[in-house]
């Protein structure tokens, strides 16, 4: 959540939050700080030391083959995902108002299951589930979220998503805890295996 204590930044970062107005430098500092306090546990390293690029508006990484990160945060919350493997993660309020009409029409006209299965609210739930699988798999590949949306199905039953042009699969899927909806792909997602899931 984005009501916890602040928490020290490397200089490097205070130097990019430099660059950025009030609100999004506080957040961005915010952020990145409660990142490494969270991979510090994770990677047995001083939040400090922990070797993350983190610049404004780019995909964080980290260095010395510690893993993949994926991030993403809605109006009261940052999602942090982390594996052994690439992954991409969203999140949104389940509650969030979205116009189910316009997206339906802009990024899902070519869905049948949006056409025949769904209807009234059903639709806007769906729409949001699917929208959030499609961006988490876009950050996984760091693709242009609007460039690309069109060009991934997603095969709810069998947690997979498909690329239309390239026929590429990536495992994925989608579920909600207490007020948010989350999106993640990632290779090694199946109805087996679990997602550890830590709320601070």
């Amino acid at each position: 959540p984005f009501n916890l204590n602040k928490l020290p930044n490397t200089e490097l970062e205070k130097h990019y939050a430099n660059d950025l107005n009030l609100k999004i430098a506080e957040r961005y500092l915010y952020s990145r700080s409660h990142i490494r306090e969270s991979l510090a546990p994770l990677l047995n390293l001083d939040p400090l030391l922990i070797p993350l690029v983190a610049l404004p508006n780019k995909p964080p990484f980290l260095e010395q083959n510690l893993g993949y990160l994926s991030i993403s945060h809605c109006n009261d919350i940052i999602l942090l995902g982390w594996s052994e493997n690439p992954i991409g993660v969203d999140i949104e309020r389940s509650d969030r108002n979205i116009s189910g009409k316009l997206l339906l029409e802009k990024y899902f006209l070519d869905n049948k299951n949006f056409l025949t299965n769904f209807k009234g609210e059903i639709i806007k739930s769906k729409i949001l589930d699917y929208w959030l699988i499609k961006e988490s798999v876009i950050k996984l590949k760091k693709g242009n979220l609007f460039l690309e949306l069109k060009d991934w199905d997603f095969d709810e039953k069998n947690f997979k998503s498909i690329n239309k042009n390239s026929g590429e699969i990536i495992e994925s899927k989608n579920f909600k805890i207490d007020s948010w909806t989350i999106g993640i792909a990632n290779k090694n997602i199946s109805s087996r295996n679990k997602i550890l899931v830590c709320k601070q």
